[in-house]
Protein backbone atom coordinates (compact mmCIF):
# COMPACT_ATOMS: atom_id res chain seq x y z
CA UNK A 1 0.00 0.00 0.00
CA UNK A 2 2.68 2.43 0.95
CA UNK A 3 4.85 1.49 -2.86
CA UNK A 4 0.97 2.26 -4.49
CA UNK A 5 0.87 5.38 -2.26
CA UNK A 6 4.46 6.44 -3.30
CA UNK A 7 4.38 5.59 -7.12
CA UNK A 8 1.65 7.85 -7.33
CA UNK A 9 2.87 10.57 -5.58
CA UNK A 10 5.75 9.88 -7.88
CA UNK A 11 3.31 10.00 -11.07
CA UNK A 12 1.36 12.90 -9.86
CA UNK A 13 5.00 15.08 -9.19
CA UNK A 14 5.94 14.14 -12.71
CA UNK A 15 2.40 14.74 -14.15
CA UNK A 16 2.61 18.10 -12.54
CA UNK A 17 5.72 18.84 -14.50
CA UNK A 18 4.08 17.84 -17.68
CA UNK A 19 1.32 20.05 -17.43
CA UNK A 20 3.48 22.97 -16.96
CA UNK A 21 5.41 22.24 -20.01
CA UNK A 22 1.91 21.47 -22.17
CA UNK A 23 0.19 24.71 -21.17
CA UNK A 24 3.69 27.08 -22.26
CA UNK A 25 3.65 24.32 -25.67
CA UNK A 26 2.87 26.00 -29.03
CA UNK A 27 3.05 22.79 -31.45
CA UNK A 28 0.77 20.21 -31.26
CA UNK A 29 3.20 17.59 -32.57
CA UNK A 30 4.96 18.06 -29.64
CA UNK A 31 2.28 18.46 -27.30
CA UNK A 32 0.86 14.98 -28.79
CA UNK A 33 4.82 13.70 -27.68
CA UNK A 34 4.60 14.58 -24.32
CA UNK A 35 1.13 13.13 -23.79
CA UNK A 36 2.47 9.89 -25.13
CA UNK A 37 5.96 9.73 -23.39
CA UNK A 38 4.08 10.07 -19.84
CA UNK A 39 1.00 7.95 -20.87
CA UNK A 40 4.08 4.85 -21.67
CA UNK A 41 6.79 5.78 -18.81
CA UNK A 42 4.76 7.13 -16.21
CA UNK A 43 0.93 4.65 -16.69
CA UNK A 44 3.18 1.66 -18.03
CA UNK A 45 1.03 1.00 -21.15
CA UNK A 46 2.97 -0.78 -23.86
CA UNK A 47 1.46 1.49 -26.85
CA UNK A 48 -0.07 4.93 -26.40
CA UNK A 49 -2.00 6.99 -29.12
CA UNK A 50 -3.21 9.93 -29.30
CA UNK A 51 -5.02 11.95 -31.69
CA UNK A 52 -6.72 15.27 -32.79
CA UNK A 53 -9.78 15.86 -34.68
CA UNK A 54 -10.60 19.11 -36.59
CA UNK A 55 -13.92 20.38 -36.29
CA UNK A 56 -14.98 16.75 -35.74
CA UNK A 57 -14.28 15.75 -39.13
CA UNK A 58 -11.04 13.52 -39.73
CA UNK A 59 -7.87 12.73 -38.00
CA UNK A 60 -5.12 15.74 -39.03
CA UNK A 61 -2.47 14.91 -36.02
CA UNK A 62 -1.53 11.19 -34.62
CA UNK A 63 1.17 10.13 -32.74
CA UNK A 64 2.30 6.71 -31.55
CA UNK A 65 4.46 5.81 -28.66
CA UNK A 66 5.72 2.17 -27.75
CA UNK A 67 7.78 0.67 -25.06
CA UNK A 68 11.77 -0.15 -26.06
CA UNK A 69 10.67 -4.09 -25.99
CA UNK A 70 7.29 -4.03 -28.12
CA UNK A 71 7.41 -4.15 -31.80
CA UNK A 72 6.13 -1.61 -33.82
CA UNK A 73 2.32 -1.66 -35.09
CA UNK A 74 2.15 -3.13 -38.25
CA UNK A 75 -0.28 -0.41 -39.87
CA UNK A 76 -0.20 3.51 -39.55
CA UNK A 77 -1.52 4.86 -35.91
CA UNK A 78 -3.99 6.69 -37.75
CA UNK A 79 -5.78 3.31 -38.57
CA UNK A 80 -5.47 1.76 -35.34
CA UNK A 81 -7.14 5.12 -33.61
CA UNK A 82 -10.22 4.95 -36.48
CA UNK A 83 -10.61 1.24 -35.15
CA UNK A 84 -10.65 2.18 -31.53
CA UNK A 85 -12.41 5.38 -31.94
CA UNK A 86 -15.35 3.24 -32.56
CA UNK A 87 -15.71 1.35 -28.86
CA UNK A 88 -16.13 4.51 -26.72
CA UNK A 89 -19.73 5.75 -27.24
CA UNK A 90 -19.23 8.66 -24.70
CA UNK A 91 -16.97 10.94 -23.11
CA UNK A 92 -16.36 8.74 -20.38
CA UNK A 93 -13.18 6.40 -20.17
CA UNK A 94 -13.41 2.49 -21.29
CA UNK A 95 -11.18 -0.24 -19.53
CA UNK A 96 -11.31 -3.53 -21.11
CA UNK A 97 -9.47 -6.55 -19.85
CA UNK A 98 -8.51 -8.33 -23.23
CA UNK A 99 -9.07 -5.90 -26.73
CA UNK A 100 -8.58 -9.00 -28.62
CA UNK A 101 -12.23 -10.12 -27.19
CA UNK A 102 -13.78 -7.18 -29.38
CA UNK A 103 -15.51 -7.91 -32.83
CA UNK A 104 -15.39 -4.14 -33.82
CA UNK A 105 -11.04 -4.41 -33.77
CA UNK A 106 -10.12 -6.73 -35.96
CA UNK A 107 -6.44 -4.75 -36.27
CA UNK A 108 -5.79 -4.83 -33.00
CA UNK A 109 -6.92 -8.40 -32.52
CA UNK A 110 -5.06 -9.65 -35.21
CA UNK A 111 -1.54 -7.90 -34.50
CA UNK A 112 -1.73 -9.05 -30.22
CA UNK A 113 -0.87 -12.99 -29.59
CA UNK A 114 -1.65 -12.27 -25.97
CA UNK A 115 -4.12 -10.98 -24.01
CA UNK A 116 -4.06 -7.20 -24.01
CA UNK A 117 -5.49 -4.65 -21.70
CA UNK A 118 -6.91 -1.58 -23.20
CA UNK A 119 -7.83 2.22 -21.62
CA UNK A 120 -9.17 4.79 -23.59
CA UNK A 121 -10.37 8.09 -23.32
CA UNK A 122 -11.84 10.90 -25.66
CA UNK A 123 -10.53 14.35 -25.47
CA UNK A 124 -13.06 17.33 -24.74
CA UNK A 125 -13.35 20.73 -24.71
CA UNK A 126 -16.69 21.53 -23.45
CA UNK A 127 -19.24 20.00 -25.69
CA UNK A 128 -16.49 19.58 -28.73
CA UNK A 129 -14.52 16.48 -29.45
CA UNK A 130 -10.82 17.56 -29.70
CA UNK A 131 -9.47 13.63 -30.16
CA UNK A 132 -8.32 10.90 -27.64
CA UNK A 133 -6.12 8.83 -25.71
CA UNK A 134 -5.84 5.77 -26.56
CA UNK A 135 -3.57 2.45 -24.08
CA UNK A 136 -2.42 -0.79 -25.39
CA UNK A 137 -0.94 -3.43 -23.25
CA UNK A 138 0.41 -2.90 -19.83
CA UNK A 139 4.15 -3.07 -18.93
CA UNK A 140 4.67 -6.66 -16.83
CA UNK A 141 1.56 -7.91 -17.60
CA UNK A 142 -1.73 -7.31 -15.89
CA UNK A 143 -4.73 -5.03 -16.35
CA UNK A 144 -5.07 -0.98 -16.08
CA UNK A 145 -6.39 -0.01 -12.52
CA UNK A 146 -8.82 2.39 -11.42
CA UNK A 147 -6.10 4.47 -10.31
CA UNK A 148 -3.99 4.29 -13.78
CA UNK A 149 -7.64 5.68 -15.23
CA UNK A 150 -7.70 8.66 -12.88
CA UNK A 151 -4.67 9.09 -13.53
CA UNK A 152 -5.35 9.32 -17.72
CA UNK A 153 -8.09 11.69 -16.79
CA UNK A 154 -6.32 14.25 -15.35
CA UNK A 155 -3.50 13.55 -18.01
CA UNK A 156 -6.58 14.28 -20.50
CA UNK A 157 -8.16 17.50 -18.92
CA UNK A 158 -4.26 18.68 -18.98
CA UNK A 159 -3.99 17.50 -22.67
CA UNK A 160 -7.49 19.38 -23.70
CA UNK A 161 -6.09 22.72 -22.29
CA UNK A 162 -3.21 22.42 -24.42
CA UNK A 163 -4.60 21.33 -27.22
CA UNK A 164 -7.07 23.94 -26.81
CA UNK A 165 -4.09 26.69 -26.33
CA UNK A 166 -1.95 25.14 -29.77
CA UNK A 167 -4.90 26.02 -31.53
CA UNK A 168 -5.71 29.36 -30.07
CA UNK A 169 -1.67 30.53 -30.77
CA UNK A 170 -2.05 28.90 -34.32
CA UNK A 171 -5.40 31.29 -34.55
CA UNK A 172 -3.72 34.45 -33.17
CA UNK A 173 -0.58 33.40 -35.49
CA UNK A 174 -2.79 33.20 -38.36
CA UNK A 175 -4.51 36.81 -37.99
CA UNK A 176 -0.76 38.01 -37.18
CA UNK A 177 0.51 37.00 -40.10
CA UNK A 178 -3.22 37.92 -42.01
CA UNK A 179 -2.76 41.51 -40.75
CA UNK A 180 0.68 41.19 -41.43
CA UNK A 181 -0.22 40.68 -44.92
CA UNK A 182 -2.46 43.22 -45.03
CA UNK A 183 -0.18 46.14 -43.55
CA UNK A 184 2.33 45.18 -46.21
CA UNK A 185 -0.72 45.57 -49.15
CA UNK A 186 -1.55 48.45 -47.20
CA UNK A 187 1.63 49.98 -47.64
CA UNK A 188 2.34 48.90 -51.21
CA UNK A 189 -0.85 50.59 -52.14
CA UNK A 190 0.82 53.41 -50.30
CA UNK A 191 3.69 53.40 -52.66
CA UNK A 192 1.58 52.27 -56.17
CA UNK A 193 -0.67 55.40 -55.32
CA UNK A 194 2.59 57.59 -54.73
CA UNK A 195 4.11 56.37 -58.09
CA UNK A 196 0.89 56.85 -59.99
CA UNK A 197 0.38 60.49 -58.53
CA UNK A 198 2.78 61.72 -60.81
CA UNK A 199 1.33 59.98 -64.61
CA UNK A 200 3.48 62.54 -67.01
CA UNK A 201 6.25 59.28 -68.01
CA UNK A 202 4.13 55.84 -68.26
CA UNK A 203 7.56 54.01 -68.44
CA UNK A 204 8.47 55.39 -65.78
CA UNK A 205 5.61 54.56 -63.23
CA UNK A 206 5.38 51.09 -64.91
CA UNK A 207 8.53 50.30 -64.01
CA UNK A 208 8.27 51.65 -60.53
CA UNK A 209 5.02 49.48 -59.79
CA UNK A 210 6.16 46.47 -61.41
CA UNK A 211 9.52 46.70 -58.84
CA UNK A 212 7.55 47.01 -56.11
CA UNK A 213 5.29 44.13 -56.85
CA UNK A 214 8.03 41.69 -57.54
CA UNK A 215 9.55 42.79 -54.21
CA UNK A 216 6.38 42.62 -52.37
CA UNK A 217 5.16 39.25 -53.83
CA UNK A 218 8.82 37.63 -54.33
CA UNK A 219 7.77 37.45 -57.85
CA UNK A 220 10.72 35.93 -60.01
CA UNK A 221 10.19 37.62 -63.58
CA UNK A 222 7.72 40.88 -64.60
CA UNK A 223 6.69 42.07 -67.80
CA UNK A 224 4.20 44.61 -69.25
CA UNK A 225 2.71 44.54 -72.62
CA UNK A 226 0.55 47.77 -73.68
CA UNK A 227 -1.46 47.85 -76.95
CA UNK A 228 -0.51 49.78 -79.75
CA UNK A 229 -2.57 53.01 -80.20
CA UNK A 230 -3.11 52.15 -83.93
CA UNK A 231 -3.58 48.35 -84.94
CA UNK A 232 -4.02 45.14 -83.13
CA UNK A 233 -0.35 44.40 -81.26
CA UNK A 234 0.92 44.31 -78.27
CA UNK A 235 4.48 45.90 -77.37
CA UNK A 236 6.41 44.51 -74.65
CA UNK A 237 7.11 47.49 -72.63
CA UNK A 238 9.81 46.16 -70.29
CA UNK A 239 10.74 43.13 -68.77
CA UNK A 240 11.77 42.78 -65.02
CA UNK A 241 14.23 39.93 -63.41
CA UNK A 242 17.19 38.36 -62.76
CA UNK A 243 17.09 36.70 -66.35
CA UNK A 244 17.18 39.07 -69.53
CA UNK A 245 15.60 36.10 -71.46
CA UNK A 246 11.91 37.45 -71.97
CA UNK A 247 8.84 35.20 -71.12
CA UNK A 248 7.13 34.35 -74.71
CA UNK A 249 10.38 35.33 -76.34
CA UNK A 250 8.65 37.82 -78.75
CA UNK A 251 8.52 41.48 -78.18
CA UNK A 252 5.09 41.88 -80.32
CA UNK A 253 2.36 40.08 -79.21
CA UNK A 254 -0.91 39.87 -81.91
CA UNK A 255 -4.40 39.72 -79.63
CA UNK A 256 -5.85 36.27 -79.54
CA UNK A 257 -2.41 34.79 -79.96
CA UNK A 258 -1.16 32.92 -76.68
CA UNK A 259 -2.25 33.53 -73.16
CA UNK A 260 -0.90 37.32 -73.24
CA UNK A 261 -2.98 37.54 -76.79
CA UNK A 262 -6.05 36.02 -74.95
CA UNK A 263 -5.61 38.18 -71.73
CA UNK A 264 -6.04 41.49 -74.54
CA UNK A 265 -9.11 39.57 -76.24
CA UNK A 266 -11.32 38.81 -73.58
CA UNK A 267 -10.26 40.75 -70.80
CA UNK A 268 -9.95 38.08 -68.48
CA UNK A 269 -6.71 36.26 -67.04
CA UNK A 270 -4.89 33.70 -68.61
CA UNK A 271 -2.48 31.01 -66.68
CA UNK A 272 0.48 29.42 -68.09
CA UNK A 273 3.42 26.92 -67.34
CA UNK A 274 6.50 27.31 -69.28
CA UNK A 275 8.00 23.31 -69.37
CA UNK A 276 11.59 24.78 -68.82
CA UNK A 277 12.39 27.13 -66.38
CA UNK A 278 14.69 29.46 -67.12
CA UNK A 279 13.68 32.29 -65.06
CA UNK A 280 14.41 31.91 -61.60
CA UNK A 281 17.18 30.57 -59.41
CA UNK A 282 15.94 27.03 -58.54
CA UNK A 283 16.19 25.21 -61.52
CA UNK A 284 15.66 21.59 -60.29
CA UNK A 285 13.24 20.86 -57.53
CA UNK A 286 14.21 18.49 -54.78
CA UNK A 287 12.95 15.52 -56.23
CA UNK A 288 15.42 15.88 -59.19
CA UNK A 289 13.14 16.85 -61.60
CA UNK A 290 13.15 20.52 -63.70
CA UNK A 291 11.74 23.22 -62.49
CA UNK A 292 8.19 24.71 -64.05
CA UNK A 293 7.39 28.15 -64.27
CA UNK A 294 3.80 29.39 -63.60
CA UNK A 295 3.01 32.85 -65.60
CA UNK A 296 0.11 34.49 -64.92
CA UNK A 297 -1.46 37.16 -67.34
CA UNK A 298 -3.93 40.03 -66.15
CA UNK A 299 -5.79 42.58 -68.44
CA UNK A 300 -5.09 46.48 -67.93
CA UNK A 301 -8.46 47.21 -68.66
CA UNK A 302 -10.23 50.61 -67.88
CA UNK A 303 -14.72 50.43 -68.41
CA UNK A 304 -14.83 50.30 -72.24
CA UNK A 305 -11.41 48.58 -73.40
CA UNK A 306 -7.83 46.69 -72.69
CA UNK A 307 -5.15 48.86 -72.27
CA UNK A 308 -2.37 46.41 -71.93
CA UNK A 309 -1.31 43.21 -69.85
CA UNK A 310 0.25 42.36 -66.85
CA UNK A 311 2.38 39.28 -66.56
CA UNK A 312 3.91 37.73 -63.62
CA UNK A 313 5.81 34.43 -63.14
CA UNK A 314 6.74 31.96 -60.20
CA UNK A 315 8.64 28.88 -60.46
CA UNK A 316 6.09 26.47 -58.87
CA UNK A 317 8.05 26.14 -55.48
CA UNK A 318 6.44 29.41 -54.67
CA UNK A 319 3.22 29.59 -56.69
CA UNK A 320 0.71 32.06 -56.48
CA UNK A 321 -2.18 31.49 -53.85
CA UNK A 322 -5.89 32.90 -54.35
CA UNK A 323 -4.89 36.40 -51.77
CA UNK A 324 -2.20 37.14 -53.86
CA UNK A 325 -4.05 36.47 -57.43
CA UNK A 326 -6.92 38.58 -56.18
CA UNK A 327 -4.45 41.48 -55.31
CA UNK A 328 -2.90 41.39 -58.55
CA UNK A 329 -6.20 41.29 -60.25
CA UNK A 330 -7.69 44.43 -58.70
CA UNK A 331 -3.95 46.24 -58.93
CA UNK A 332 -4.32 45.26 -62.66
CA UNK A 333 -7.90 46.74 -62.81
CA UNK A 334 -6.85 49.68 -60.80
CA UNK A 335 -4.22 50.01 -63.24
CA UNK A 336 -6.22 50.12 -66.24
CA UNK A 337 -8.33 52.90 -64.89
CA UNK A 338 -4.98 54.97 -64.77
CA UNK A 339 -3.96 54.11 -68.43
CA UNK A 340 -7.63 54.72 -69.81
CA UNK A 341 -7.61 58.03 -67.62
CA UNK A 342 -4.30 58.81 -69.46
CA UNK A 343 -5.30 58.58 -73.00
CA UNK A 344 -8.35 60.47 -72.29
CA UNK A 345 -5.81 63.65 -70.79
CA UNK A 346 -3.75 62.94 -74.14
CA UNK A 347 -6.86 63.27 -76.18
CA UNK A 348 -7.36 65.79 -74.56
CA UNK A 349 -4.78 68.02 -75.00
CA UNK A 350 -4.12 66.99 -78.32
CA UNK A 351 -7.65 68.32 -79.02
CA UNK A 352 -7.02 71.51 -77.14
CA UNK A 353 -3.80 71.85 -79.31
CA UNK A 354 -5.21 71.66 -82.29
CA UNK A 355 -8.25 73.58 -80.99
CA UNK A 356 -5.50 76.61 -80.08
CA UNK A 357 -3.51 76.06 -83.40
CA UNK A 358 -7.25 76.74 -85.23
CA UNK A 359 -7.35 79.89 -83.09
CA UNK A 360 -4.42 81.24 -83.71
CA UNK A 361 -4.30 80.54 -87.19
CA UNK A 362 -8.05 82.73 -87.16
CA UNK A 363 -6.40 85.74 -85.58
CA UNK A 364 -3.55 85.97 -87.15
CA UNK A 365 -5.67 85.69 -90.44
CA UNK A 366 -8.02 88.29 -88.97
CA UNK A 367 -5.55 90.28 -86.88
CA UNK A 368 -1.49 90.49 -88.30
CA UNK A 369 -2.13 89.25 -91.88
CA UNK A 370 -4.62 91.97 -92.55
CA UNK A 371 -2.49 94.78 -90.89
CA UNK A 372 0.38 93.90 -93.21
CA UNK A 373 -1.95 93.25 -96.79
CA UNK A 374 -3.53 97.20 -95.37
CA UNK A 375 0.33 98.30 -94.96
CA UNK A 376 1.38 97.06 -98.28
CA UNK A 377 -1.73 98.38 -99.88
CA UNK A 378 -0.99 101.78 -97.89
CA UNK A 379 2.66 101.31 -99.27
CA UNK A 380 1.63 100.77 -103.47
CA UNK A 381 -0.95 103.40 -103.05
CA UNK A 382 2.42 105.79 -101.52
CA UNK A 383 4.52 104.81 -104.91
CA UNK A 384 1.97 106.68 -107.42
CA UNK A 385 1.12 109.58 -104.90
CA UNK A 386 4.66 110.44 -104.62
CA UNK A 387 5.00 112.00 -108.23
CA UNK A 388 2.26 114.71 -107.55
CA UNK A 389 2.35 115.01 -103.85
CA UNK A 390 5.64 114.41 -102.28
CA UNK A 391 4.18 115.54 -98.67
CA UNK A 392 0.94 113.27 -99.00
CA UNK A 393 2.91 110.41 -99.86
CA UNK A 394 5.84 111.10 -96.75
CA UNK A 395 2.16 111.50 -94.28
CA UNK A 396 0.84 108.08 -95.79
CA UNK A 397 4.77 106.28 -95.16
CA UNK A 398 4.26 107.90 -91.73
CA UNK A 399 0.73 106.30 -91.16
CA UNK A 400 2.29 102.86 -92.54
CA UNK A 401 5.35 103.37 -90.35
CA UNK A 402 2.44 103.47 -87.41
CA UNK A 403 0.36 100.69 -88.67
CA UNK A 404 3.68 98.33 -88.60
CA UNK A 405 4.36 99.02 -85.43
CA UNK A 406 1.00 98.31 -84.09
CA UNK A 407 0.99 94.97 -86.07
CA UNK A 408 4.40 94.48 -84.35
CA UNK A 409 3.06 95.03 -80.88
CA UNK A 410 -0.28 92.96 -81.19
CA UNK A 411 2.65 90.05 -82.49
CA UNK A 412 4.47 90.97 -79.45
CA UNK A 413 1.28 90.37 -77.39
CA UNK A 414 0.87 87.05 -78.92
CA UNK A 415 4.03 85.98 -78.04
CA UNK A 416 3.18 86.93 -74.28
CA UNK A 417 0.52 85.18 -74.62
CA UNK A 418 1.58 82.23 -75.61
CA UNK A 419 5.23 82.03 -73.65
CA UNK A 420 4.33 79.32 -70.68
CA UNK A 421 5.07 80.64 -67.07
CA UNK A 422 5.40 78.79 -63.71
CA UNK A 423 6.29 79.70 -60.53
CA UNK A 424 9.63 77.37 -60.22
CA UNK A 425 11.29 77.52 -56.56
CA UNK A 426 10.21 81.42 -55.92
CA UNK A 427 7.56 82.81 -53.60
CA UNK A 428 4.75 85.22 -55.12
CA UNK A 429 6.64 88.16 -55.22
CA UNK A 430 9.18 87.54 -57.27
CA UNK A 431 6.83 85.66 -59.29
CA UNK A 432 4.96 88.20 -59.78
CA UNK A 433 7.82 90.91 -60.94
CA UNK A 434 8.66 88.83 -63.00
CA UNK A 435 5.32 88.69 -64.67
CA UNK A 436 5.80 92.45 -64.09
CA UNK A 437 8.93 92.80 -66.20
CA UNK A 438 8.23 90.95 -68.85
CA UNK A 439 4.23 92.34 -69.52
CA UNK A 440 5.94 95.95 -69.74
CA UNK A 441 8.88 94.79 -72.16
CA UNK A 442 6.06 93.31 -74.56
CA UNK A 443 2.56 95.14 -74.18
CA UNK A 444 4.31 98.78 -73.59
CA UNK A 445 2.00 99.25 -71.07
CA UNK A 446 3.20 101.31 -67.37
CA UNK A 447 2.80 98.79 -64.65
CA UNK A 448 3.21 100.10 -60.81
CA UNK A 449 3.44 97.46 -58.58
CA UNK A 450 3.30 97.58 -54.48
CA UNK A 451 3.03 94.66 -52.46
CA UNK A 452 4.78 93.89 -48.65
CA UNK A 453 8.46 93.27 -48.99
CA UNK A 454 9.15 90.15 -47.04
CA UNK A 455 6.72 88.48 -49.40
CA UNK A 456 4.01 86.23 -48.69
CA UNK A 457 5.26 83.07 -46.49
CA UNK A 458 2.24 82.70 -45.27
CA UNK A 459 0.70 81.30 -48.14
CA UNK A 460 1.03 77.56 -49.18
CA UNK A 461 2.95 76.76 -52.38
CA UNK A 462 -0.49 75.47 -54.17
CA UNK A 463 -2.20 78.74 -52.94
CA UNK A 464 0.52 81.13 -54.37
CA UNK A 465 0.35 79.29 -57.49
CA UNK A 466 -3.38 80.01 -58.00
CA UNK A 467 -2.14 82.94 -57.02
CA UNK A 468 0.15 83.63 -59.59
CA UNK A 469 -1.67 82.45 -62.57
CA UNK A 470 -4.76 85.07 -61.35
CA UNK A 471 -2.51 87.51 -61.86
CA UNK A 472 -0.97 85.94 -65.03
CA UNK A 473 -4.64 85.87 -66.74
CA UNK A 474 -5.49 89.26 -65.42
CA UNK A 475 -2.64 90.93 -67.39
CA UNK A 476 -3.04 89.30 -70.29
CA UNK A 477 -6.51 90.01 -70.85
CA UNK A 478 -5.11 93.48 -70.14
CA UNK A 479 -2.82 93.28 -72.99
CA UNK A 480 -4.92 91.60 -75.51
CA UNK A 481 -8.13 93.79 -74.57
CA UNK A 482 -8.26 96.77 -72.55
CA UNK A 483 -6.19 99.01 -74.63
CA UNK A 484 -4.77 100.84 -71.22
CA UNK A 485 -1.99 102.48 -70.79
CA UNK A 486 -1.48 102.06 -67.06
CA UNK A 487 -1.91 99.30 -64.85
CA UNK A 488 -1.92 99.47 -60.79
CA UNK A 489 -0.95 95.72 -59.49
CA UNK A 490 -1.20 95.62 -55.20
CA UNK A 491 -0.77 93.13 -52.96
CA UNK A 492 -1.89 93.61 -49.32
CA UNK A 493 -2.25 91.53 -46.28
CA UNK A 494 -4.68 91.21 -43.34
CA UNK A 495 -5.06 89.27 -40.31
CA UNK A 496 -6.58 86.24 -42.32
CA UNK A 497 -6.19 87.04 -45.80
CA UNK A 498 -3.69 87.49 -48.61
CA UNK A 499 -5.35 89.89 -50.93
CA UNK A 500 -4.36 91.37 -54.66
CA UNK A 501 -5.67 93.50 -56.83
CA UNK A 502 -5.18 94.54 -60.42
CA UNK A 503 -6.57 97.65 -62.30
CA UNK A 504 -6.40 99.16 -65.47
CA UNK A 505 -7.56 102.39 -67.23
CA UNK A 506 -8.76 100.46 -70.59
CA UNK A 507 -11.98 101.00 -72.82
CA UNK A 508 -13.38 98.14 -69.82
CA UNK A 509 -16.15 95.54 -70.87
CA UNK A 510 -19.49 94.11 -69.30
CA UNK A 511 -18.98 91.79 -67.47
CA UNK A 512 -21.81 89.11 -68.18
CA UNK A 513 -20.99 89.45 -71.45
CA UNK A 514 -17.30 88.82 -71.24
CA UNK A 515 -17.73 85.08 -69.96
CA UNK A 516 -19.19 84.58 -73.25
CA UNK A 517 -16.38 86.06 -75.49
CA UNK A 518 -13.29 86.34 -73.35
CA UNK A 519 -13.56 82.28 -73.44
CA UNK A 520 -12.26 80.18 -70.08
CA UNK A 521 -10.10 83.15 -68.57
CA UNK A 522 -12.46 84.60 -66.29
CA UNK A 523 -13.96 81.35 -65.13
CA UNK A 524 -10.13 80.01 -64.60
CA UNK A 525 -9.63 82.77 -62.19
CA UNK A 526 -12.78 81.85 -60.34
CA UNK A 527 -11.96 78.18 -60.35
CA UNK A 528 -8.35 78.93 -59.05
CA UNK A 529 -9.21 81.09 -56.23
CA UNK A 530 -12.28 78.89 -55.11
CA UNK A 531 -9.65 75.68 -55.20
CA UNK A 532 -7.62 77.34 -52.92
CA UNK A 533 -9.63 78.54 -50.83
CA UNK A 534 -10.92 81.95 -52.25
CA UNK A 535 -12.49 84.37 -54.09
CA UNK A 536 -12.41 86.64 -56.94
CA UNK A 537 -14.46 90.10 -57.81
CA UNK A 538 -14.45 91.22 -61.65
CA UNK A 539 -15.58 94.95 -61.85
CA UNK A 540 -15.66 96.54 -64.94
CA UNK A 541 -17.73 99.02 -67.33
CA UNK A 542 -17.20 100.27 -70.77
CA UNK A 543 -14.52 103.30 -70.70
CA UNK A 544 -13.95 103.14 -66.70
CA UNK A 545 -11.24 100.47 -66.75
CA UNK A 546 -11.47 96.67 -65.14
CA UNK A 547 -10.68 95.97 -61.60
CA UNK A 548 -9.52 92.17 -60.15
CA UNK A 549 -9.68 91.44 -56.41
CA UNK A 550 -8.45 88.22 -55.61
CA UNK A 551 -7.81 86.84 -51.93
CA UNK A 552 -6.79 83.53 -50.48
CA UNK A 553 -7.28 82.73 -46.59
CA UNK A 554 -3.94 82.20 -44.41
CA UNK A 555 -3.88 79.28 -43.18
CA UNK A 556 -3.69 77.87 -39.43
CA UNK A 557 -1.09 74.73 -38.72
CA UNK A 558 -3.54 72.38 -39.11
CA UNK A 559 -4.85 72.98 -42.85
CA UNK A 560 -1.39 73.89 -43.46
CA UNK A 561 -0.57 70.21 -43.34
CA UNK A 562 -3.67 68.80 -44.85
CA UNK A 563 -2.79 71.22 -48.27
CA UNK A 564 0.35 69.80 -48.21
Amino acid sequence: MIHQLSLLETQLSVLHEVSTQMMQENDLDRLLRQIADFACQQIGASYALVGVHEFNNGLVNCVTERQPHCRPLQTPACTYMTELETLIESAHPLRIDDIRQQADCPLTHAFFDLPTPFLGLPLFRGSELQGGIYLLGREGGGHFSMDDQRLLEILATYAAIGIANTRLSKEVARHDQLLRQRNESLSLLTKLATTMSDFSDIEDTLGKLLAHLLTYLHIDVGEVYLRQEEGWLLRLLFHVGDSEEILFGQKFIRYGDGPVGKTARTGKPQYDVLPDCHFCKHQVHEDGQTCQFEVSCFPLAGQNDVFGVLVVGTCQLQPLDQKEDDFLQAISAWLGVVLENQRLIESRQRLAVLEERERIGMDLHDGVIQSIYAVGLTLEHTRMIMRDDPQKGREVIDQAIRDLNSTIRDIRLYILDLRPRKLHEEDLTSGIMRLVNEFRVNALVNVNYQGPQEGTPELTQSQAVAMFHICQEALANVAKHARATHVGLNVWKTPDRVLMEIHDDGRGFTVNDARFTLGHGLSNMQTRANNAGGEVEITSARSSGTTILAWVPILNTEERAQDA
